[in-house]
């Protein structure tokens, strides 16, 4: 675990946390057993960041931990616990056969270039992309788009003009 973190590295990571953090609120906001707030998520997201975790995975994580129902709920009460799911980051990892851009070039150069973008959907996607190891479908989830259109019209083209610019 890398601890060495740049000021750039972490105002990048709190923005995509920030982001992350939006969309997970909206999801959970119907849950009426919700005592995390907005920073609670953001400050999970980059505990999980910091630790090499996914920032989705450990906001998810962190909000089912809290919203486990206690005995007194199962016992007197009678109710059910809602179905829960172990998050596999595994599969979600990122192809074991793509180049590793670090190796090649100075990653700082990248992340002040990535900065430099003016869209803030394409910014943030490929901040969460090629900097915080994010799927496609985990930033499509977050912009509330479809993994193939994150693909077609936020990454693709910006990370063309990266590989011409860095010539990777």
């Amino acid at each position: 675990m890398e601890t060495n973190k740049t000021d750039a590295e972490v105002k990048s990571a709190y923005a995509v946390a920030r982001r992350v953090a939006k969309s997970v609120m909206r999801k959970v906001s119907t849950l009426n057993s919700n005592s995390m707030g907005f920073d609670d998520f953001v400050q999970e997201g980059m505990m999980a960041w910091l630790e090499g975790k996914s920032m989705y995975y450990g906001m998810i994580d962190a909000f089912r931990a809290q919203a486990k129902l206690s005995p007194y709920s199962y016992n007197v009460k009678g109710m059910k616990e809602p179905q829960v799911f172990q998050f596999d980051e595994a599969i979600d990892s990122i192809n074991e056969n793509a180049e590793d851009i670090a190796t090649k070039i100075d990653a700082e150069r990248i992340l002040k270039r990535i900065q430099a973008v003016e869209n803030a959907q394409q910014q943030f996607a490929l901040l969460g992309y090629l900097y915080f190891g994010m799927s496609l479908r985990e930033i499509g989830t977050v912009l509330e788009k479809s993994h193939e259109w994150v693909r077609t019209y936020l990454v693709e083209p910006e990370l063309k003009k990266i590989r011409e610019e860095f010539k990777c």
